[in-house]
């Protein structure tokens, strides 16, 4: 299973340098901002562990889980109870109702089987949990520049991405699961410095999206 795992979910992060500023953990705190406890957390999808780190700084009790062995394997040597995981095939090793809150910050666009992976945050979430997931808005101005000028596989295939979500179908995705209590996108214009966030026009303005999303139970 290691070995398997290792080749399914290899995307390049076990070689980046640990970066706490990137784009989809702005949106996740953006979006804890509506979020008023700290509790229980799963991180899935932790990669290097940034956000396990931001989330432990904020008083939460931090549970991590991934799909790459060997970042698993670093995050656990950094103090994190820490599992892999193949979140399209296997079951989540938490008791039902176990966490507040789940984060999976640019997650789902690497899966195929993105029910089984909506369905087991949904079983291990408390009733009333809250869920932060994140992903890339592929109806943007600046993918539909890279798709003008052939450049699509940039952004696509050498991410790994396997499904590509706009605003739109980010949203009713998570809607087969959870009740979208507020969402946010990430604006970026190149002849400005830094980024900026907007919950208006987000299908053509954001680059990244954030979802908070409620559990129904």
């Amino acid at each position: 299973m290691v070995d398997e795992l290792k080749n399914k979910y290899s995307f390049g992060e076990e070689t980046r340098t640990y970066q706490k500023g990137r784009p989809q953990y702005e949106l996740a705190l953006k979006l804890l901002e509506d979020f008023k406890t700290s509790g229980s957390v799963l991180d899935l999808g932790c990669g290097q562990g940034e956000f396990s780190d931001t989330l432990h700084d904020l008083n939460f009790q931090v549970k991590c889980a991934d799909g790459t062995p060997k970042l698993v394997e670093q995050v656990k040597q950094r103090g994190y109870e820490t599992y892999l995981v193949d979140f399209e095939d296997e079951y989540l090793p938490f008791d039902d109702n176990e966490f507040e809150l789940v984060v999976s910050l640019d997650v789902i666009e690497h899966l195929w089987n993105t029910d089984h992976y909506l369905k087991e945050i949904c079983r291990v979430l408390k009733p009333n949990g809250h869920i932060i997931i994140t992903t890339l808005n592929y109806n943007s101005w600046n993918y539909r520049k890279k798709h003008l000028f052939g450049n699509f596989e940039d952004f696509t295939y050498q991410s790994r991405h396997k499904k590509f979500f706009t605003y739109k179908s980010f949203r009713e995705e998570t809607q087969k699961y959870f009740d979208v209590k507020s969402s946010v996108g990430l604006i970026y214009f190149p002849v400005q410095t830094g980024l900026k966030f907007t919950s208006k026009f987000q299908n053509f303005l954001s680059v990244n999206i954030g979802i908070l999303g409620k559990s129904r139970k």
